[in-house]
């Protein structure tokens, strides 16, 4: 039995949890993971920034990919592939950007 695997995921820790209204207002973050989780309060998207904190999509957001899996699905995948920054824009509202070349921004859209 191999358990560097079983070892790897028992050394993991947990990215701290923000809250989005702690995220600096015109501030551009890189989102380095973005998953689903099952809490109490059913099913909620997480995103990872930069692999130094992680917080909870907005209810607004949440209920958008509810009625959208295919553009959460399409997000991810742009998470995947590195392309995916996000701005926040206060009142927990959030800009999702995808970079092209370098540091060239076009909007992805503004939920």
């Amino acid at each position: 039995m191999d358990l560097s695997r079983i070892n790897a995921a028992a050394a993991k820790t947990f990215l701290p949890t923000k809250k989005v209204m702690d995220l600096e207002v015109g501030e551009v973050y890189t989102v380095s993971a973005i998953r689903e989780v099952k809490t109490r309060f059913g099913t909620k998207v997480v995103v990872e920034v930069e692999e130094e904190f992680q917080f909870f999509l907005p209810n607004h957001l949440q209920l958008y990919f509810e009625k959208e899996p295919d553009q959460l699905a399409t997000l991810k995948v742009q998470v995947d592939n590195n392309n995916i920054s996000l701005e926040y824009l206060g009142d927990r509202k959030l800009k999702f950007i995808t970079r092209r070349k370098n540091l060239y921004y076009a909007e992805l859209g503004q939920y």
